[in-house]
């Protein structure tokens, strides 16, 4: 059995409600789904037995029932999600309706300041017009995303990782 197989086996041995995307990022992490997936599927009769040392499956007859397994797997996957994406909060009003503003907001606190100074934000709000009712969620929105920010997501506000150095995020 090619190692990669091995390892699949033994990943899914140990998670069993495991699905294909969880199976690839931590398994085969460079490797696409399709390509996992087909990894399962050539999975052969000659895997029985070790499957059956792992998962405890003593009466598999054919390849198919192994493979139900991991389909199984990948539908309790997508359940999840489809779960998931339907507790998923709506996005902040900030994010959406002022995204500009707080792009500006976020580069200039990092930039210029190296800190949050709210009442400046705040100043920064009203000259751009943001109405009084939503000024103080920006505000809250710009802290949130100045305190979150890390060498992975600085360009979403077009900076470099370099400008994060001497930033008081308290």
């Amino acid at each position: 059995m090619p190692l990669a197989d091995r390892t699949l086996l033994d990943y899914i041995a140990a998670h069993p409600g495991a699905g294909r995307e969880e199976i690839r990022r931590h398994v085969a992490p460079t490797s696409s789904g399709p390509t996992v997936w087909r990894a399962l599927k050539r999975l052969t009769m000659d895997d029985r037995a070790y499957v059956e040392g792992l998962i405890g499956v003593y009466e598999l007859n054919d390849v198919s029932l192994l493979r139900e397994v991991f389909v199984d797997a990948y539908l309790a996957s997508a359940e999840n999600y489809r779960v998931l994406r339907a507790d998923l909060e709506s996005p902040d009003k900030a994010a959406l309706a002022y995204r500009d503003f707080v792009r500006s907001a976020v580069r200039r606190s990092v930039l210029e300041w190296k800190m949050l100074r709210p009442d400046d934000v705040r100043a920064m709000a009203v000259e751009a017009g943001i109405p009084e009712a939503d000024r103080q969620g920006v505000v809250d929105y710009i802290g949130k995303e100045i305190r979150g920010l890390h060498e992975g997501n600085v360009i979403r506000y077009r900076l470099r990782p370099e400008d994060l150095a001497g930033l008081s995020v308290s």
